[in-house]
């Protein structure tokens, strides 16, 4: 099996107030899927997706990301193989500009001011963000802040991208943009999202908690045909298979 996969096993965590955010987890993503993972606020989409790179831990289960364990002895190694894109890009950007934002990572590694300068700006081409470099964070809009995000997470060249939300307060063009960026990257995806529609360009498995529990593991359609599973999941169709009412 290549490198690139998660397995995620009987997977359990309790907030420290005593919430049940996620029972028994089960499941494998390998290398090179997409796998979206939607379900209703509060179903444990952003607490699964915390687990993946260590951000937080199991309180009973297991993740194992090509080959090595999630723990916090081995938190250095998952989140070279993990690249984690917050829900808020303003949780990730935090350097005067751009460019320090996406040459941070690549700096604490040690690696040579001219090889940064070179990945940091091949990182923001492949976002279509060069023109952002010189721009402070704060002064970027919510689109070019999430494009700004992702450079800083791709720099760092990891074999598996989890993105919480990552087309949420896009306005249509960037969010078109988005889907075609994502549909180009060759990594393992993991993708929690509402946008049910981008599920179904990007995606090509679908899986689906409610209440903490994982309730479908399949593909998008068969996920988004189901009516009873997306009413007991307090989720729709998506808007392109709803027809348009005349």
């Amino acid at each position: 099996m290549s490198h690139h996969f998660v397995t995620v096993k009987d997977l359990c965590y309790r907030y420290p107030e005593g919430t049940h955010a996620l029972e028994d987890v089960s499941f494998t993503v390998t290398h090179g899927e997409s796998v979206a993972v939607v379900g209703a606020n509060g179903a444990g989409k952003s607490t699964l997706l915390l687990h993946l790179n260590g951000l937080l831990l199991p309180t009973q289960g297991n993740i194992n990301v090509g080959g090595t364990y999630v723990n916090k002895k081995t938190l250095r190694e998952i989140r070279k193989k993990v690249g984690f894109v917050f829900q808020n890009p303003d949780d990730q950007l935090f350097m005067p500009t751009v460019f320090d934002d996406v040459a941070f990572g690549p700096l604490q590694m040690g690696l040579s001011a001219a090889t940064v300068d070179t990945q940091v700006k091949n990182a923001l081409k492949q976002v279509g963000a060069l023109h952002l470099a010189d721009r402070p964070p704060f002064k970027l809009s919510a689109g070019e802040k999430r494009l700004a995000a992702m450079a800083a997470i791709l720099v760092m060249q990891p074999d598996i991208l989890v993105m919480d939300e990552p087309s949420s307060s896009l306005d249509p063009l960037a969010r078109r943009n988005l889907i075609r960026l994502l549909k180009s990257f060759k990594h393992t995806k993991i993708i929690a999202t509402h946008d049910l529609d981008m599920v179904l360009e990007v995606c090509r498995r679908t899986l689906v908690l409610c209440n903490g529990k994982l309730t479908a593991d399949a593909p998008p359609l068969e996920v988004f045909n189901n009516n009873k599973l997306l009413k007991s999941s307090h989720l729709e169709k998506p808007l392109t298979m709803q027809g348009c009412p005349r």
